[in-house]
């Protein structure tokens, strides 16, 4: 059972468990029913003040379960109240935490667990006793409480936590009534631009306040706010620009004047107030699109090239909105153009580029135009482009003259009939170069494969016999190494 789960019955059963301490040849184990039947005859058969002292009793020592108590009783929440759950979730972090406050991957699912359990069992209830404020101050305590921690986050548990603290979020809004939502609209309000740590959870509340607040009031009132956002990001009194925010508040504002109806007009012109910023750029490409307004987007796109020039993955976005817009309007020789540009600047050696220039060619011409991307420097993965038009001479020599054989083990089905000999002459090389340094067993079982692959080749049965007969005599004293040259 967690920590926390606390059901009434339990307080039932500390009177059954008391009522029969000296009844020592009781059984400990009953089904179930019969439990909960000799609990009620208990409770039955027991003077109403005894209970009463009782509980009060166990009340008196257990705050937790106060708290429980209080809910099923419908009782109101204190400030005091609110203390004591704020206790119980910092007290949940604690106990999966070491003791330098970190929790580790391992005790991130028992924490996910028992957090998770407080929210949807403890805030559930106190939603469902319409106690909205304090669920809120609660699930807002959360928030901050989970951009502190010190946790492994490699299954995403924050994530999910955020998740489930934003479900609440969301059935608070449903069954709130208007004062409420505007209560609870100024505090998320107020946590987006708190100084509390948030991180990328704060990203949580930010959607939250724009998709679920639909009001006219609420629309009129994030037009302002999200303007003001833009600009507090974009002139910052230390004078450093976070260009993610502005853009992320700036689509935010787009947004709202989408549901508030604005002209196109006002739409453009703000776009155009905002257009270096990268997303707002691309997001006013496709209304112009939209639009049929082509030779507009055109510009705004090769703009963005020279803007953003160092950002590969935003020059290569504009390509690729720049191919759409030339496949759209029929401007085959452009198209052609663009792939040029990307294959020889954007993205040298991208494969799928290269497949698609070279439709455009004969097999005559594609020989003497794939040597104009060949001549080029730092074409990444050349190999897939030599593989791709059967170059294998090419590939040959790429394998031979790397430093490692990656390249050999990658093609030598293309390449092993071409020089054999060459080939089995690198593969000693490198295992020569791997057996002369001490390692683990890993490396020895490569070294061990490297010997077998040579088996394949001419002559390369009596070369293995002739290293492995030296490997024993030099290395004797590795037996890891001479049980892996067993498997050979």
């Amino acid at each position: 059972m967690m920590k926390y789960r606390i059901e009434v019955w339990s307080i039932m059963n500390k009177t059954e468990n008391a009522a029969f301490k000296n009844d020592e040849n009781k059984t400990a184990s009953s089904n179930e029913s019969s439990a909960a039947f000799s609990i009620q005859e208990l409770v039955d058969n027991t003077d109403s003040a005894d209970i009463r002292a009782f509980l009060i009793d166990v009340l008196t020592d257990d705050p937790m379960l106060l708290q429980q108590f209080k809910l099923k009783m419908r009782g109101g929440i204190s400030s005091d109240d609110l203390k004591i759950y704020k206790y119980a979730i910092d007290r949940i972090g604690k106990c999966y935490a070491d003791k330098y406050g970190y929790i580790s991957y391992y005790d991130s699912r028992g924490f996910y667990n028992e957090l998770s359990e407080f929210l949807q069992k403890t805030i559930t209830e106190i939603i469902d006793n319409k106690e909205y404020i304090n669920a809120f101050q609660l699930i807002r305590y959360v928030f901050i409480a989970l951009g502190n921690i010190a946790i492994d986050d490699s299954n995403g548990t924050l994530g999910a936590l955020a998740c489930d603290c934003i479900t609440l979020l969301q059935t608070i809004l449903e069954r709130c009534d208007p004062e409420v939502k505007k209560i609870l609209y100024e505090e998320c309000k107020s946590l987006v631009v708190s100084d509390d740590t948030l991180d990328y959870l704060q990203d949580y509340i930010e959607e939250l306040l724009f998709s679920d607040f639909s009001e006219e009031e609420f629309l009129q009132d994030k037009l302002v706010f999200s303007a003001v956002q833009v600009e507090a990001f974009l002139h910052s009194e230390e004078d450093c620009i976070d260009e993610y925010a502005a853009k992320t508040w700036a689509k935010y504002h787009l947004e709202v004047m989408r549901q508030l109806n604005f002209s196109q007009k006002d739409i453009d012109e703000y776009c155009k107030k905002y257009i270096d910023l990268s997303d707002i750029r691309k997001y006013y490409v496709d209304e112009c699109i939209r639009m049929k307004r082509y030779e507009e987007a055109i510009q705004l796109l090769e703009e963005g090239k020279l803007v953003d020039t160092g950002y590969r993955g935003l020059i290569l976005a504009y390509s690729e909105k720049l191919k759409e817009i030339y496949a759209q309007t029929g401007q085959r020789e452009k198209y052609k153009d663009e792939l040029w540009r990307s294959m020889l600047e954007y993205d040298p050696g991208d494969i799928d580029t290269y497949k698609e220039l070279k439709t455009y060619y004969t097999a005559d011409e594609w020989e003497e135009k794939r040597e104009i991307i060949f001549k080029q420097k730092d074409i990444h993965r050349i190999d897939h482009l030599y593989a791709y038009d059967g170059l294998y001479d090419r590939l040959l020599k790429l394998a031979l003259e790397a430093q490692g054989i990656y390249y050999i083990l990658e093609y030598e089905d293309l390449i092993k009939d071409l020089a054999p000999e060459k080939i089995l002459k690198r593969y000693e090389e490198v295992v020569r170069k791997k057996a002369a340094y001490t390692s683990d067993r890993g490396v020895y079982q490569e070294i061990a494969d490297l010997l077998k692959r040579m088996k394949r080749y001419p002559g390369g049965k009596d070369l293995v016999q002739t290293l492995i007969a030296e490997f024993r005599s030099a290395y004797r004293r590795r037996p890891a190494m001479m049980q892996e040259l067993n498997r050979v």
